[in-house]
């Protein structure tokens, strides 16, 4: 793919232009504009500029939903019939294979397509909602990574490592023990013996103590940084400044933004916990009384109940701290994950019955990905779709409370950034346009050239 990078924006804008002048894209707008202005009307909207930033979304949002059928389904054909052909011809082109199967050349694109984007317009990061319950490919996961969890956003609640922070040489030996320690015990061969993975974990500890101000770690904010450091894998040999710049606000972004169950409060464990037996006992109701009887607990609903929280607290607290979430969905998705591996897990139970603690921390990690992608698709799609749709929400004016769909849009930026990214998308656009002209000008006089050859 060696052309991919210098004619990546220009196909971009080449298939824009094609759908933006198709017929079909302008029936679309003209029926969209009619649907705003249905629902500005019900919602006692006078004027559209008057509205938010995300109430506007919401509302075209919303009157893209009541869009005529026909019109969508011309506007999705047109825009299959644009974009097939020139991905085709585009993927012969650049691949450097013989034998290469285009659809995989395609997927590789669009992937190289989706970072380039996100790399430019990182506030775009939202629309990554479209590869729900998808394994995405290492490149484009590593970036989702960064644009998530290395933000201003991630420092608003809590300040950023103190330069001037002088920890004592009784914590600092502790944090080297404890990682040393970690690193050992996880035994993972990308990480094991690697003097890099240390630098890097003792970097993130040390950063968190600087800017927490909280000299007495537990465990589990050590095992926190294994996923971050498993995101560099393979592990490189030597670790660049920029590569532990990017792993310290990844974990600080992280730690800033962690759910309250995973603090040091067993009130809010407890009703996290709660909840997990609740939707086990809705999806799976066989699998929450083989937990109920082999872990001895009898009696009315609300002590079976009680037991069975108290018990799944001491079961399920060091492998739920091991595992990462970030904002949006994660609650639900973390409780989901954990219900459909106690469903998996119900058969070892029974065969396990002096330490079942432990058989969860062996059997757990053995549970593939695509099972659980399986089953989601399986029994809870639809809980996630409405989550994600936010189908079940008032209707929007000019006053209504919108802050339910805060986790799935950009918050509004200041006037003055606001202003600074619309003039460099401005600017990119111009670049694109003077690229477009320049390479036309350079071809018509290549056309010219080999005429007079002729």
């Amino acid at each position: 793919m060696s052309g991919l990078k210098d004619s990546l924006d220009f196909w971009l804008l080449k298939c824009k232009n094609h759908i933006v002048s198709s017929q079909e894209w302008k029936e679309f707008l003209t029926d969209l504009q009619e649907k705003v202005q249905q629902l500005q009307f019900k919602s006692h909207v006078s004027c559209f500029v008057d509205l938010s930033r995300p109430e506007k979304v919401l509302l075209i949002e919303q009157a893209a939903k009541n869009v005529d059928q026909r019109f969508f389904c011309a506007l999705h054909h047109q825009i299959s019939a644009t974009i097939k052909p020139i991905l085709n011809d585009y993927a012969t082109v650049t691949s450097t294979k013989e034998n290469f199967v285009i659809s995989d050349i395609i997927i590789d694109l669009i992937y190289d397509w989706v970072s380039s984007i996100l790399k430019k317009w990182p506030h775009l990061k939202n629309k990554l909602g479209i590869f729900f319950n998808q394994p995405l490919q290492e490149k484009l996961r590593q970036l989702t990574w960064s644009c998530f969890l290395c933000t201003d956003q991630a420092f608003s609640n809590n300040p950023k490592p103190d330069e001037n922070f002088k920890p004592s040489k009784q914590l600092e030996n502790e944090i080297a023990r404890n990682c040393k320690q970690i690193l050992h015990e996880i035994n993972m061969k990308s990480l094991n013996n690697s003097t890099s993975a240390f630098k890097a974990m003792r970097a993130m500890v040390f950063s968190y103590c600087s800017a927490s101000g909280d000299t007495s770690l537990a465990i589990e904010d050590f095992l926190l940084t294994i996923p971050f450091l498993l995101s560099m894998s393979p592990f490189p040999g030597e670790l660049s400044k920029k590569t532990l710049t990017v792993l310290v606000e990844e974990y600080l972004g992280f730690m800033v933004n962690r759910p309250s169950f995973m603090l040091k409060s067993n009130k809010d464990f407890k009703m996290f916990v709660e909840m997990i037996l609740q939707l086990l006992t809705q999806k799976y109701p066989t699998t929450a009384q083989t937990f109920s009887d082999v872990l001895g607990c009898s009696g009315s609903e609300t002590e079976i109940t009680d037991s069975l929280t108290e018990k799944f607290m001491i079961l399920l607290k060091p492998v739920i701290q091991g595992m990462l979430v970030v904002p949006g969905l994660s609650g639900h998705w973390l409780r989901v994950v954990i219900v459909i591996s106690l469903h998996f897990l119900k058969n070892y139970v029974h065969m396990e019955t002096s330490d079942i603690s432990s058989m969860f921390l062996e059997k757990w990690p053995q549970i593939r990905m695509s099972e659980i992608q399986y089953e989601v698709q399986k029994s809870f799609q639809q809980d996630f779709q409405n989550v994600y749709d936010g189908l079940h929400l008032p209707t929007c004016d000019s006053s209504s409370d919108v802050g339910w769909f805060s986790y799935s849009l950009v918050p509004p930026s200041p006037p003055k950034l606001k202003r600074a990214n619309e003039e460099k998308q401005n600017l990119e656009k111009k670049r694109y346009v003077q690229e477009l002209l320049q390479k036309k000008e350079d071809e018509t006089k290549k056309q010219i050239q080999n005429i007079r050859k002729i």
